[in-house]
């Protein structure tokens, strides 16, 4: 049994690499394979009502997709469904649920199922390893803390919260941009 295909063993039929962003994936029965969300998450896009169009480029490649934000800012994207998708952006799901049948919309060359694993700044990363497993920092909700101290002015500055998927902000010590400072402190908390 899959963790993204019901009921169904999976083969990959086109892996992760330069040109393509995902895996391209298909049930070994033929049918109906109903899809299933990969790990609790909020519905983040959805795209329904796309037919088959090999000539598409950008997101429209994608045909009926649906993207997917979970826990520790990670995202999972289901491309190429059949049309008549029943969730709608902000809907919650629990891993398991169903969210869509396996179609051929979009850029396909078939029935499949093109699936993405995202980081928090969006940037694709090989899903395969994510196929049966959790995806990373699902457990962990660290919060990091920092902030500097003025050398001239002698006084620490106000901690900045910073949650560990998120870049830093450049902006939040605008203000010292010329001072010298001579040292920084970092606390994490979970």
């Amino acid at each position: 049994m899959s963790r993204l295909i019901k009921d169904k063993n999976i083969s990959i039929t086109q892996k992760y690499g330069k040109n393509h962003t995902g895996i391209d994936i298909i049930g070994t029965v033929g049918g109906n394979s109903y899809i299933k969300a990969h790990t609790d998450g909020t519905v983040y896009k959805i795209v329904d009502g796309r037919n088959n169009d090999t000539n598409t480029k950008g997101a429209n490649r994608y045909g009926n997709y649906i993207q997917l934000k979970h826990k520790g800012g990670y995202y999972t994207l289901y491309a190429h469904l059949q049309k008549g998708l029943k969730l709608k952006v902000g809907d919650k799901v629990k891993q398991g649920d169903i969210i869509g049948i396996m179609g051929n919309s979009g850029n396909a060359y078939g029935t499949h199922l093109h699936f993405e694993v995202r980081k928090p700044d969006n940037y694709v990363i090989d899903p395969e390893n994510y196929l049966e497993n959790n995806l990373p920092n699902e457990e962990d909700d660290i919060k990091l803390y920092y902030r500097v101290h003025l050398l001239k002015e002698n006084k620490w500055l106000s901690w900045i919260k910073q949650n560990n998927n998120e870049n830093p902000n450049s902006y939040d010590y605008a203000g010292i941009y010329g001072k010298e400072i001579d040292g920084i402190q970092i606390k994490v908390e979970k």
